[in-house]
């Protein structure tokens, strides 16, 4: 985050703020951040500047460093206001109001730009042959018998073949001018039925043997072999077997050879295949059959497998006809530097003797390659051996260098040419490809000091063998695409597109004209992008730019140049932008108001959000809360929310209400450090409450009600059967079927309250910290009124102080009394009795002083207390037994220095146990602490529970069905509470292992001002029963029986049962209620806010129960989560 213009980083799991070190090397005003994961590193966007760069700068969290860009930053004065990350890659787009870089010879760059080859490579038929022709000279031919014998080795259709006399059979042969291994034999058969071939056989020397070869039959169209009788077909039986198998242009071709020869049928030629290619100095057709009245041979052409060059180029010129129209692999070999050749012995090498001094590493020899298609080659070169000519002792290495076509180097060796016999090296084995000029190998001399004078230097030929061919180029309508080298300036104008991984050693140009980088061309000179929203699918930019394509803001679509245009409405300029790309909130500011807009792009339609504001909209963030997105607009000192989801300006309900500056959205993740979060963080506060109510609801069997009564405020309230309790506040209320009935007609309190309550027979037992008038009497202190007579008497001696704990003494039927007051010779501790017409003090226990907050007669003649006061014998504590029999108080010494204050509470863990025992667990609760004796033993309970900066209203002990303190009890506590994790709570719960929020109360959305003053059990109170007329153990507290289990024992087993729950006041809120005998049920859980100094927390992965805490959890959810509803 950005405080004061300084980058902080905020721990969410510590809530640690550490400020980034090193920062006051940086001037200007930060606009931007992204971190990228990868790097560990921030970037920082603004009008800043650092160690002379411009606009961005890095920050390396790892080293705590920063770092200027590879790049040299932006021009001086530019600013970077959006930084994103392009989906499915590391690279950023860069986005402001610059138009250079600081290291701007980098926009200089050489580009490899593809272009269409329009020259067509196809021949006559459509097919490329992959095979490459063998020059035969018309002087190298011979026939046995016939005429026109030279004439065949050019065919063309229509003119004399070789023509043999009726009755004649005969041999066609033709010399090589060097060793050859052909792939095919390519015969042309008359034109005319009545003189053509019907079988002949190849033979080849120096073999001297009859050729296997292979062929395509036009009936099937199956490849079959021949070897002495080889059938060739006549025109018309060919195009008659094309017609029977739907062939069209009569052409048809398979590939065979291990795919490195085409062998063609058309019905003016055949291909014969050599089974085994084998070194070939010259062949011979030989004619065995024919039809009609003699035999005629229209044409012969031999093919070599793969492609050679040789040094000699006479060797590579072919035949001396006329072209065919047909595809013929182009080669070429030429002198380097001028330098001289001769024709060396057989097999067509040349070679060259060079003075010493005229060496030079320019001079050698080239050989050129069209190669036919692209694909998988090895590239050889032939070496005759020293040997045949005698010149071992005068060799040395030549340098032999492989260009492809594009010109591009493949491979650099040195070649030594010292072997005694013929051999090749591989240059080269890998992937070539057509393109715009010939595959060129260069063999060029070596200037080396240890080389002979003079130097014997050789050239015999290249050799391409195929590999693995790109077969779909042999056929079809298709079209060459090659690169070429482009020198280009890219112009930058408000947008750039940021690579950190292209700038390395070995990348020349580190930053491309690239799709992103162009978009600024299309805006007028000068623009300026203040944010960028991007996806996967498309990229909007806004900001302050004029385009033809619109102004102030434009989409553009992924992957194309295809932009468009946004309504922007009124606004001159977009300054925010905030949403996925198909419904955004775009922000602009005119020369009146700042003004805020929704726009649905799939219906390219605007929405006015009616935002009017003096001051600029300076933020637009987002927040998901309760499955609803809202947006933040921000202004400098202020913000309106907006409910995207439900397209309207949110405001403050009863109970529901935001106070949010800004937020930190989990769909942006900029701002994330090392690990995703599916979370929205906010700067505010959010208050969601389930229910409003008027300072009171009830929780019962039937769920969670307000309790409809209209009244400032509630002190105190007591169960009185099943379908009524009493509720204390500006009058006493009866409450039955959630309709309330006041007592008395007339009611006033002179600065008094109800303190306490109870119900004991028909008697309604209210005690005051004053005086009071009820139905024009006079009250003081305390009060009994008769439900059933409605009787109303009172104290008829003066009462001061305040009661503090109102309970029945099974002895003397009467109700006693404690507190900090005083009523006639009786103070702190009184038992009170009545006559028929007033109420007195039928027992006092003499020389008690301070205050008791708490009392329960729990065995015979005992009473236990708790507060802070002394005894007759001026002993302090904070907890003792009153003796009825012995008529003293007994202080616990033991008990109360174990504790941290005065007692404002207890309870016996088995309060309906009549019978309890001081080794029973007593839950005791303070002011400022909570905890329980289990015997003697004092355990506090403030682990992960903070009341040092509120306080403990009151105590409650309850069932449960989750995991309990003890015997499936659990601890209930209202009051101004702090739960560590989840932060400020009205009340919470202690099931024996953490403390866990129970409900949150507010006061006009205020939670400090709301206070859970009581908790009133809807159930009779427990009146210690015993027939005092028997005898009766002793009761002093050495004498009271001890429990042999310690508190691990008794809490070990869970049981089901039902739970006992607290309601869940709203808006003025001061008092809950519980009901039921025994139990309660829990119908929500905390839906609240929690503050981490200044950050409010929305729908973290915080679970109850695998429940989310801020949602509604069903009350069985809570009460038994192993049960599934249905």
């Amino acid at each position: 985050m950005i405080i004061d213009n300084k980058p902080y980083i905020y721990n969410f799991q510590n809530s640690s703020l550490v400020q980034l070190k090193n920062w006051n090397n940086i001037k200007g005003d930060i606009k931007s951040f992204y971190y990228d994961e990868d790097l560990k590193s921030f970037y920082f966007g603004g009008s800043i500047s650092f160690n002379d760069t411009h606009g961005i700068v890095q920050y390396d969290y790892q080293e705590e460093q920063l770092l200027s860009l590879p790049f040299g930053g932006f021009n001086e004065n530019s600013t970077i206001n959006s930084i994103v990350q392009l989906e499915g890659s590391s690279d950023l787009i860069l986005a402001g109001s610059f138009n250079s870089i600081g290291y701007v010879e980098l926009l200089n760059i050489t580009l490899n730009e593809t272009e269409t080859n329009t020259t067509s490579y196809r021949n006559q038929t459509g097919v490329i042959d992959i095979s490459q022709s063998i020059p035969i000279l018309s002087q190298d031919v011979s026939a046995s018998v016939g005429e026109n014998a030279q004439d065949i080795i050019c065919p063309v259709t229509g003119n004399n073949g070789w023509l043999l006399s009726n009755g004649e059979l005969g041999t066609w042969s033709a010399s090589l001018q060097t060793k050859v291994r052909p792939s095919k034999i390519r015969l042309y058969n008359s034109n005319s039925e009545n003189t053509s071939v019907n079988t002949f056989r190849i033979i080849t020397y120096p073999a001297n043997g009859i050729m296997n070869m292979t062929y395509i039959d036009p009936y099937d169209l199956q490849e079959k072999h021949c070897d002495a009788f080889c059938p060739l077909f006549t025109h018309n039986y060919v195009e008659n077997g094309f017609k029977n198998n739907s062939i069209r242009n009569n052409q048809y071709y398979k590939f065979t050879n291990d795919n490195q020869t085409i062998m063609e049928l058309t019905d003016v030629f055949q291909d014969f295949a050599f089974v085994n290619p084998i070194e070939v100095e010259s062949f011979s057709v030989e004619i065995m059959n024919y039809h009609g009245s003699n035999a005629e041979l229209a044409g012969v052409e031999l093919y070599g497998m793969g492609i050679s060059v040789f040094a000699n180029n006479s060797l590579n010129l072919g035949n001396s006809c006329s072209s065919s129209g047909g595809y013929h692999i182009s080669v070429n070999s030429e002198s380097l530097s001028g330098m001289f050749w001769k024709s060396g012995g057989s097999g067509g090498f040349q070679y060259s003797e060079v003075p010493s001094n005229q060496v030079s590493n320019n001079k050698g020899i080239s050989y050129d390659i069209n190669i036919p298609v692209s694909g998988k080659y090895s590239v050889l070169m032939n070496t005759p051996g020293c040997s045949q000519d005698s010149s071992c002792g005068s060799r040395g290495k030549v340098n032999v260098t492989l260009y492809d076509s594009f010109g591009g180097l493949l491979s650099q060796n040195f070649v030594y040419q010292t072997n005694e016999y013929e051999k090749y090296d591989v240059l080269y084995t890998g992937n070539l490809d057509t393109g715009t000029q010939p595959v060129r190998v260069e063999m060029s001399l070596v200037e080396d000091s240890e080389n002979p004078d003079p130097l014997y230097v050789v050239a015999q030929s290249i050799q391409l063998q195929y590999l693995q061919l790109e077969l779909n180029e042999v056929f079809g309508n298709h079209t060459k695409k090659y690169n070429k080298l482009v020198n280009q300036t890219i112009g930058l104008n408000g947008i750039f597109e940021y690579s950190a991984s292209n700038f390395t050693k070995h990348i020349r140009n580190p930053i491309g004209n690239t799709t992103i980088n162009q978009i600024g061309s299309i805006f007028e000179h000068g623009a300026t992008i203040n944010q960028v929203l991007y996806n996967e699918t498309g990229v909007i930019l806004a900001g302050d730019f004029n385009s033809s394509y619109g102004n102030g803001i434009l989409g553009w679509k992924i992957n194309s140049t295809d932009y468009f245009t946004i309504d922007k409405g009124e606004f001159d300029s977009v300054s925010q932008i905030y949403g996925p790309l198909n419904e955004f909130i775009i922000a602009g500011e005119s020369s009146l108001y700042s003004k805020a807009e929704v726009y649905e792009s799939n219906t390219g339609r605007n929405e006015n959000l009616n935002v009017s504001n003096s001051q600029p909209i300076t933020d637009l963030s987002g927040f998901t809360f309760n499955g609803s997105e809202y947006v933040v607009i921000g202004h400098s000192n202020s913000s309106e929310i907006m409910d995207f989801t439900a397209s309207r300006l949110f405001s403050n309900s009863t109970t529901f209400g935001m106070n949010v500056l800004s937020s930190l959205d989990s769909n942006r993740k900029d701002w994330m450090i090392d690990e995703y979060v599916d979370t929205s963080y906010i700067i505010g506060t959010i208050l969601k409450f389930d229910l409003a109510a008027n300072n009171i609801v009830e929780s019962t069997s039937r769920g969670l009600s307000p309790v409809n009564i209209t009244t400032s405020r509630f002190t105190a309230g007591a169960f009185i059967d099943s379908h009524r309790y009493a509720i204390a506040g500006s009058n006493i209320f009866l409450i039955s079927n959630n309709k309330s009935f006041p007592l008395f007609e007339h009611y006033e309190l002179d600065n008094t309250q109800v303190d306490t309550m109870i119900f004991n027979g028909s008697d309604l037992v209210i005690a005051f910290n004053g005086s009071a008038t009820l139905n024009s009497r006079n009250i003081t202190g305390l009060a009994y009124y008769n439900l059933d007579s409605s009787q109303l008497i009172t104290l008829n001696q003066t009462f001061s102080g305040s009661l503090k704990k109102l309970t029945v003494d099974p002895e003397l039927g009467a109700t006693i009394g404690v507190g900090s007051f005083s009523v006639g010779d009786c103070s702190t501790i009184c038992f009170f009795g009545n006559e028929s017409d007033h109420l007195y003090v039928k027992k006092s226990v003499p020389n008690i002083s301070g205050t008791i907050n708490d009392a329960e007669y729990f065995n015979f003649h005992n009473i236990l207390l708790g507060g802070n006061f002394t005894n007759k014998n001026e002993d302090f504590g904070y907890i003792g037994v009153y003796d009825t029999q012995e008529d003293e108080v007994r202080m616990m010494k033991n008990y109360s220095s174990q504790l941290p204050g005065p007692i404002t509470s207890f309870n016996f863990v088995d309060e309906t146990t009549n019978n309890k025992t001081l080794d029973d667990l007593i839950v005791v609760s303070g002011e400022n602490y909570v905890g329980y004796f289990n015997g003697s033993k004092w355990t506090s309970l403030v682990n992960g529970l903070d009341v040092s900066h509120g306080s403990i209203s009151s105590l409650s002990i309850l069932n449960s069905t989750l995991s309990s303190f003890h015997q499936n009890k659990v601890i209930l506590l209202t009051g101004d509470l702090a739960i560590d994790g989840y932060g400020n709570v009205t009340s919470a719960v202690y099931d024996g292992t953490k403390w866990t929020p129970y409900a949150m109360f507010a006061t006009n959305l205020k939670v400090s001002d709301a206070r859970a003053q009581n908790i009133v059990r809807l159930s009779p109170i427990h009146v210690f029963s015993g027939n005092f007329t028997s005898p009766i153990p002793s009761s002093s507290p050495s004498s009271i029986p001890t429990s042999n289990s310690d508190i691990q024992n008794k809490t070990k087993n869970f049981t089901n049962g039902q739970v006992v729950g607290v309601g869940f006041g709203l808006a003025v809120a001061t008092l809950m209620l519980i009901a039921g005998f025994g139990f309660l049920l829990v119908a929500f859980t905390n839906r609240e806010e929690e503050k981490i100094e200044g950050l409010k927390l929305i729908g973290e992965d915080r679970t109850y129960h695998n429940q989310q805490m801020m949602d509604v959890v069903d009350p069985d959810e809570i009460i038994n989560p192993n049960v599934k509803k249905g």
